[in-house]
């Protein structure tokens, strides 16, 4: 019979790729695993990996793999089930968010959570767009807060808040591209002229794989720009501060700026909406379908929601653009 320690160890070879790296993820010896691996292909009668560098499943071995999948899951949902009507509220929730938008949204909404659910605790899992959604789908995280849609028909997505896109463009830059048309060229794009204008401007992006990145991306591509992209960082504070300094154009999602954090700017900063409706987007939450939604997750999403509305509302009370 296979037993639930069993499926977990394959589970962790099937993540690895690798003997010994999954052993040592679980803190067993390479030995141990390798027998529990033996002994569910002879119960099966089947090879579940292909031994090689790396380790590559057999058509059993994805047939079992969606079964082992299936059934933590069922377990799991068990757990969480159970636990919400006895009352026994305690386990992790295992949370991804973009690197940047972690210490904008986290730290009050889990600070203010922990005070009604103090026995739970948190799995942060960092990345772009592109990993985060790997994450989720191979169920490394539980939950995922990104730009939805995911375009995955296996995912349940709640919208959080609309936002849009910024554009921060150091006035000394405009002045030395535009001379004595600065002023007007501004002008145009407070009043929603296409960013096509900024063309030969340098711009400050966010790597491949980031959402923001392929929301710009996208709108370069509509008004047929090939702007010089002369940096490209994951951290969007790195894109603030050179931008600052007059180093480029960057953009900021709305909910990431302040009164506090523009303020000692303005004479340096032009800030504008991204004039473009691919700019509008949304923040959502997405989970697995089947995943049980504890009623902890659900306080913690509502939580989230009331930290991260207030901050756009914060914005449309500081920004007048």
């Amino acid at each position: 019979m296979i037993t639930q320690l069993q499926i977990e160890y394959f589970l962790a070879i099937n993540e690895t790729k690798n003997i010994s790296r999954a052993a040592k993820q679980l803190l067993i010896a390479p030995q141990t695993l390798s027998r529990s691996l033996e002994s569910i292909e002879r119960d099966l009668n089947a090879r579940l990996f292909e031994r090689g560098t790396p380790l590559a499943l057999t058509d059993s071995g994805r047939i079992f793999l969606s079964y082992a999948q299936e059934m933590v899951d069922k377990r799991n949902n068990l757990v969480s089930a159970v636990n919400d009507i006895t009352g026994n509220i305690c386990g992790t929730i295992r949370l991804g968010i973009s690197y940047n938008r972690s210490p904008v949204l986290l730290p009050e909404t889990i600070s203010e959570f922990e005070t009604r659910y103090p026995k739970i605790d948190f799995f942060i899992f960092e990345g772009n767009q592109s990993e985060i959604k790997h994450a989720l789908l191979t169920r490394k995280i539980d939950l995922a807060v990104e730009h939805i849609p995911f375009g995955e028909p296996g995912l349940v997505e709640e919208a959080i808040l609309s936002d849009q896109l910024y554009l921060l463009i150091p006035k000394e830059l405009l002045t030395q591209h535009f001379g004595e048309r600065a002023a007007a060229v501004w002008d145009e794009l407070r009043r929603g002229k296409s960013i096509s204008i900024l063309e030969n401007l340098p711009f400050l992006l966010n790597k491949r794989g980031n959402s923001i990145r392929s929301i710009m991306e996208s709108i370069f591509r509509q008004e047929q720009m090939q702007p010089l992209i002369s940096t490209e960082t994951e951290n969007m504070e790195t894109l603030f501060n050179m931008s600052v300094i007059g180093r480029g154009v960057t953009v900021y999602p709305g909910a990431f700026l302040s009164k506090s954090k523009l303020e000692p700017y303005m004479d340096v900063l032009h800030i504008a909406r991204v004039p473009h409706k691919m700019a509008n987007f949304t923040l959502g939450v997405a989970y697995r379908k089947g995943y049980y939604l504890s009623q902890a997750s659900r306080d913690f999403i509502e939580l989230l929601k009331c930290h991260a509305r207030r901050k756009i509302q914060d914005l449309a009370a500081d920004l007048m653009v």
